[in-house]
């Protein structure tokens, strides 16, 4: 099970949602786009758009757990992190991102 928690679970978080991944960068032709127009799309190395990404990202140290619940690092999803332990993926599939999925989800 531990090893399905750091093997399954950060893939997923990373490669499928695209966060703490290296981007290649954009053609030229890119760099001019207003970034609001670039912000709703779907980044190629990721299922979410950009601003869904910084939603989460900026939800996620907003949860509250009780003692005893490991808590997630503050910088979850970005490379100044490091790497998280089997039970603080455990705690942010199975706690943090559910809760704070319905705030960053639940309106759309």
């Amino acid at each position: 099970m531990h090893n399905w928690y750091e093997g399954v679970l950060q893939h997923h978080f990373r490669i499928q949602w695209g966060f703490n991944i290296k981007v290649k960068d954009q053609d030229s032709e890119n760099t001019n786009e207003d970034k609001s127009d670039s912000d709703n799309i779907p980044d190629e190395n990721s299922t979410l758009t950009i601003t869904e990404k910084e939603n989460l990202q900026k939800l996620l140290p907003t949860v509250i757990v009780p003692p005893g619940i490991a808590a997630i690092p503050k910088g979850v999803g970005t490379a100044s992190n490091g790497k998280l332990k089997a039970s603080e993926w455990h705690s942010l599939f199975a706690k943090n991102l559910p809760l704070v999925a319905l705030e960053a989800f639940g309106n759309v």
